[in-house]
């Protein structure tokens, strides 16, 4: 079984749908899922002081611009294991930019099964302080490589939804010419 096409969205998709960890909130060790096979791999070992301010995966079926499935960061008080299905509702979306990647499209989202943040819909309820944890990781995770990474806009939760729905239409467009 892989993860990413074998694991099904959900079926409220897009305002609630399955997300997979791939990283631990807490962790300095960035795991990635290593698209053939399903399994996670170590990608790379950040400095002691930087660490995952949220759960980090992905959604399956779908694709992102950069040909990997589109990536979420799942808030919460509790760190998850590696492959942990969850079911999520996507509060908004950072775009950020870099040198390296381009423009990638980060959803943030938080359990439906969390009582904490049961009433959470958009980015607006979320504390300051998990907004300002994720804007600072994002711009200092890779800086111990030179990468900067910047974000350029902070999108809706209506507007998350679109983009979604666009990333699970490009993977059946991309994976169907591949059958």
């Amino acid at each position: 079984m892989n993860a990413w096409h074998d694991v099904e969205l959900g079926k409220k998709f897009p305002k609630v749908l399955t997300a997979v960890i791939e990283i631990p909130r807490g962790s300095n060790i960035k795991y990635k899922l290593e698209a053939k096979s399903g399994l996670i791999e170590v990608s790379d070992f950040f400095p002691n002081l930087t660490k995952y301010p949220a759960n980090y995966g992905f959604f399956p079926k779908t694709i992102a611009a950069d040909g990997d499935a589109l990536d979420v960061f799942v808030i919460s008080h509790h760190s998850l294991l590696p492959l942990t299905l969850l079911e999520v509702r996507p509060l908004g979306c950072f775009i950020t930019h870099s040198k390296r990647k381009g423009q990638e499209k980060k959803v943030i989202a938080v359990s439906t099964k969390d009582p904490q943040f049961e009433n959470f819909q958009t980015l607006r309820d979320l504390p300051p302080l998990y907004l300002n944890e994720l804007k600072d990781f994002f711009e200092t995770y890779k800086s111990f490589k030179e990468e900067k990474k910047k974000i350029k806009q902070v999108v809706s939760a209506k507007e998350t939804w679109k983009i979604i729905k666009t990333a699970a239409t490009d993977y059946e467009k991309h994976f169907q010419l591949q059958k």
